[in-house]
């Protein structure tokens, strides 16, 4: 299932209270979140428009630190806020590249 990248990061912003990334390139949007007691969770999307198609989808599912259907319950608005603060919390961060 695509994912419209205005919808995504609409979610982001609004119901997760993501934030624009400073210090990155101005080619992609970048989106962070800073929870207190977690290292920040970082992503970003690409400024051409295309919709966000399964392999994409779990690029940034990784980056988020879930697994892709869990990003796609956050974007259908079946997991809540809290929820995903909780298991970035609580879910030790992955080494790169795993």
């Amino acid at each position: 299932m695509p994912i419209k990248p205005g919808e995504f990061e609409n979610k982001m912003r609004q119901k997760f209270k993501f934030q624009t990334a400073k210090n990155h390139s101005d080619d992609h949007i970048w989106l962070e979140l800073k929870l207190e007691g977690a290292p920040a969770v970082l992503t970003k999307l690409s400024r051409n428009g295309d919709e966000l198609r399964d392999r994409l989808i779990g690029k940034i599912a990784r980056q988020l630190r879930v697994k892709t259907s869990y990003l796609k319950e956050m974007v259908d608005c079946t997991k809540s806020q809290s929820e995903y603060y909780e298991l970035v919390r609580n879910t030790p961060v992955r080494p790169f590249g795993t």
